[in-house]
């Protein structure tokens, strides 16, 4: 089977023929006004595809008008099945997921070998509600100087038709860098947390569509253990912790009634040093005063906050 699409100058999105051919026997005319990628919609999101299957639709984009042919005898290769050349396991990951769909979105150092940004471009964005995530800057990878001096930030765009949303990391931790994610609503920081490792955490407010992933060099160690009042205070449901640890250790952080009754876990686990924000939702406890209480090694302290509904 073959056939010949005319596209346009940008995304265009196309079908297949009758049988399924790799991207590889994907060709144009003019010769290589297609690619890097060529995108289907599915519960990944928008994701490279290595072959066309009939009844499907793919977005290709062209850098100039021209046609796309479709064979299922071989042809000159013209798509590669790994355009780009990175290897995503070598980047941090964050999966914005609804329980349905994920999209995943990579961040990391420049590469050594230059790369052209409209590469990682993903095709136009659904009509709303329908699901999907990206940088603001339509694409689905980002990357920071290599030599980081100073804090950079990344909007991310969510929307999603179901919620709530979650969001996981996995994260190749560095020493000298720290990421966060913040959350807002009407231009408000409503959220922040710290990406370390991998974690997950649940955006419950389908208001908040507006993400900012922040990376920003850690130039000087903490020299002394502190917990900061939570913010804000008083809150409904959520709220931010902030510590730093002068040195690496297992770190607890926990609720307490004022009957002295523990009642919620945020913490339990071994951190480097560093500065650290942690959000927590309160959503399944009642109004009231609470105390919490961070605790590493030797080090202990706690401080009061009220819960107001």
């Amino acid at each position: 089977d073959t056939d010949t699409i005319e596209v346009l100058t940008g995304w265009n999105l196309i079908g297949s023929v009758t049988r399924i051919i790799p991207t590889t026997n994907v060709s144009s005319i003019p010769l290589n006004i297609i690619g890097p990628s060529i995108y289907s919609y599915d519960s990944r999101g928008y994701t490279p595809v290595d072959s066309l299957r009939p009844f499907r639709g793919f977005w290709v984009k062209a850098n100039q008008n021209g046609k796309v042919i479709l064979s299922s005898i071989g042809l000159a290769k013209n798509i590669s099945t790994n355009p780009l050349m990175i290897d995503f396991n070598k980047l941090n990951t964050i999966y914005i997921e609804n329980g349905r769909i994920s999209q995943a979105l990579f961040f990391g150092p420049s590469p050594e070998i230059e790369s052209i940004t409209s590469d990682y471009e993903l095709p136009p964005k659904p009509p709303q509600p329908i699901f999907d995530a990206r940088f603001a800057s339509q694409h689905f990878t980002e990357f920071y100087p290599s030599t980081l001096v100073e804090k950079v930030s990344f909007p991310l765009m969510v929307q999603s038709d179901l919620y709530p949303i979650s969001i996981q990391w996995k994260i190749i931790n560095n020493p000298n860098i720290r990421f966060s994610i913040s959350e807002q609503l009407n231009d408000e920081i409503v959220g922040i947390y710290t990406l370390s490792d991998s974690g997950t955490v649940t955006m419950r407010n389908p208001r908040i569509t507006n993400l900012r992933l922040h990376i920003e060099p850690v130039n000087d160690l903490p020299m002394s253990f502190s917990l900061s009042q939570n913010y804000p205070n008083p809150f409904n449901p959520r709220t931010n912790f902030e510590f730093t640890l002068p040195k690496a250790g297992l770190v607890t952080l926990l609720i307490y009634n004022v009957l002295g009754q523990e009642v919620a876990k945020v913490l339990n686990e071994v951190k480097q040093p560093g500065k650290y924000i942690v959000n927590w939702d309160a959503s399944k406890l009642s109004s009231g005063l609470y105390f919490y209480r961070l605790t590493s090694g030797e080090y202990a302290t706690a401080r009061k906050m009220i819960i107001l509904k």
